[in-house]
């Protein structure tokens, strides 16, 4: 409104122009003052149009929003409708709960409130306890921690004395258990000792009565019965000597024999490798000799694999410079026995060995029975001990008859 005011003033002095211009159309004042005044009614006119106009699309566009509103104010109304509908028919469809259900429902809930309640003030003085102890010992820990920054150079010299006297009592105390414990094992090897010094009195003792009241022929069995056992203990002494000269002489026989068996071992092996070379010699020449006349020979074939295996024994027939044909055929058939784990060793020169040489390469012996050593001690024992018996018997019932006397007599 205000600027259509200015541009109404600026209509009024362009009239004035004019009139200057046109001095035939001066209006008077009055005249001018109307004509101002209508030009601004006008404008506000106008204004007033502009306005109604701009309401009136406001109004449409606002009748229009509030359409489209009610058609989903409906709508939501409906939808508020249906759902109130749907729980209707649900809380219908649920089982209907009594009253007295409900009272012990909310009886239960309260009587939970209160134990909760309880329970919660429970807490909050365990929690107020806790805070007190809390308090107790931090002020004990300040304590420990001013003690700590101050107070402990103070008392550290009397620590250190009172852990030294504490190791001095130490070194006191584990002397003095050892002293004592050596004392105790003196004081028991003595006591043991003087017993067994009285016992060794007594018997003494006892023998001595017994021989003063023997005979003489009685006192010479004694005497000799003593000589025995002493001469026993010596034997069993040279025995356990002799027995352990004898186990390390055997144990070198044996690594001797050991050495040896390697040694003859090997040469074992190649005889019996020329061996078989020469039977394949002696079959060749047989095979082409057929139509000489030849005496029954030994022929002895053997299936040799590529792959380490056994040779296998076909035909064993010997010539009759052979004394023994049963033992040549035993001797031949161990030693192909004996040496099939040494079929991997290399083959030498074909040397010819005749019967004899194979039965000397065999070994011949009888199988005798071990006996064990105690067996032997006893053997050897029995000739000795048989001769004292009776003398450690007679000697036994006279010291039981001295000890007799003595006991009488204490």
């Amino acid at each position: 409104m205000g600027p259509k005011k200015k541009g109404g003033g600026k209509k009024g002095k362009k009239g004035k122009s004019s009139a200057k211009k046109d001095p035939a159309n001066v209006l008077t004042f009055n005249e001018a003052v109307l004509m101002h005044q209508l030009e601004l009614k006008l404008a506000q006119v106008n204004d007033l149009k502009e306005d109604i106009d701009d309401l009136k699309f406001r109004n449409d566009r606002q009748r229009q929003k509030n359409d489209f509103l009610t058609q989903e104010q409906d709508r939501q109304v409906k939808n508020v409708l249906e759902q109130a509908h749907n729980i209707a028919r649900i809380e219908d469809s649920k089982e209907k709960v009594p009253y007295q259900d409900v009272e012990n429902a909310l009886h239960l809930k309260l009587t939970s409130i209160r134990v909760e309640e309880q329970l919660v003030d429970e807490l909050n003085k365990r929690i107020s306890s806790l805070e007190d102890e809390i308090q107790t010992h931090s002020k004990s820990l300040e304590e420990v921690k001013h003690y700590q920054e101050h107070g402990q150079n103070v008392d550290s010299t009397h620590i250190e004395l009172l852990n030294k006297e504490m190791k001095d009592m130490e070194r006191s105390y584990a002397e003095m258990t050892e002293f004592f414990d050596k004392s105790l094992t003196t004081a028991k090897h003595d006591i043991v000792k003087k017993n067994a010094d009285g016992i060794n009195q007594q018997k003494k003792l006892v023998s001595e009565l017994a021989i003063q009241n023997l005979d003489s022929s009685t006192e010479t069995e004694f005497l000799d019965n003593k000589w025995l056992h002493k001469e026993v203990d010596l034997h069993r002494s040279h025995i356990k000597v002799v027995e352990k000269e004898v186990e390390i002489l055997e144990q070198h026989n044996i690594g001797i024999m050991a050495d040896l068996f390697d040694k003859q071992m090997t040469e074992v092996v190649q005889t019996k490798r020329f061996f078989l070379a020469c039977k394949e010699a002696q079959q060749k020449d047989d095979l082409m000799d057929e139509d000489e006349p030849t005496n029954t020979r030994a022929l002895v074939s053997y299936n040799h694999e590529d792959d380490g295996g056994e040779y296998e024994e076909v035909i064993a027939e010997h010539s009759d410079d052979v004394v023994d044909n049963n033992n040549e055929k035993d001797a031949l058939m161990l030693m192909d026995d004996y040496l099939t784990e040494f079929d991997d060793l290399p083959r030498e020169g074909d040397y010819k060995l005749g019967p004899m040489e194979i039965k000397l390469l065999c070994v011949y012996g009888q199988k005798m029975n071990l006996q064990p050593q105690d067996a032997l001690h006893e053997n050897e024992r029995t000739d000795g001990v048989k001769t004292f018996t009776k003398f450690t018997a007679e000697a036994n019932e006279l010291t039981m008859a001295t000890q007799k006397v003595i006991w009488n007599d204490d």
